[in-house]
């Protein structure tokens, strides 16, 4: 697969296009200075590559690492609560 090559300015200048290559599958490489700066890829990609990666929140709360440890939210009298509709 080649992979296309924009800089700064002309993708800038021809954003929608940019986007609509990445979403057909075709990854586009921006450069800055010559120097590669950035890949745009389509969400699909992404998700499939990268966001398998990235664990979701509670996930990430229920490995907590120190389990044992018992954390007490102290509540006055007062504190009843935020009022919930019915």
């Amino acid at each position: 697969m080649r992979i296309r090559t924009w800089q700064v300015q002309t993708a800038k200048n021809r954003f929608s296009e940019l986007i609509n290559e990445a979403q057909k599958g075709r990854p586009q490489l921006v450069t800055r200075n010559g120097k590669a700066a950035v890949y745009v890829i389509d969400s699909a990609t992404f998700e499939r590559t990268v966001g398998a990666a990235i664990p979701d929140k509670k996930h990430v709360l229920m490995r907590r690492p120190h389990k044992e440890i018992e954390l007490e939210t102290p509540r006055t009298r007062s504190d009843t609560g935020r009022p919930v509709e019915v």
